[in-house]
């Protein structure tokens, strides 16, 4: 388990987010996770840059293998963004649940080198 601190964007449009990561998603506990953010927030000190980091929009989120509708809706009530493996895949433009080709097993088969494609220095 670890937990995430970025700057998310550029310019006016910075945000802070701050995450809870988890690879159970009922092992979260937003309260906990609230007042940990608070209390790091809090020790940044009086410093200009530690001001403008505490100024910043913030976004809260926690991140797990996966969560059910059910969990999402119950942790947005907590002020908190669920983030899992699929929306990690989607956001990279990977589709997190590949169509296998009809016959994955033939698919997946290693194919042996055509013997007219040229020199093979190992056979």
């Amino acid at each position: 388990d670890i937990d995430v601190m970025a700057v998310q964007g550029g310019g006016r449009d910075r945000t802070l987010v701050l995450g809870g990561c988890k690879r159970n998603a009922d092992a979260h506990d937003t309260a906990l996770l609230a007042r940990q953010f608070k209390q790091l927030l809090d020790s940044t000190g009086n410093s200009g840059q530690a001001k403008q980091l505490r100024e910043l929009p913030l976004r809260r989120i926690l991140v797990s293998p996966e969560f059910t509708a059910a969990q999402r809706r119950r942790f947005a009530t907590s002020g908190f963004e669920c983030v899992d493996i699929p929306d990690m895949a989607r956001s990279l433009e990977i589709d997190p649940i590949p169509k296998l080709s009809p016959e994955p097993r033939t698919a997946m088969r290693p194919q042996l080198p055509d013997p007219n494609d040229g020199p093979s220095f190992g056979m």
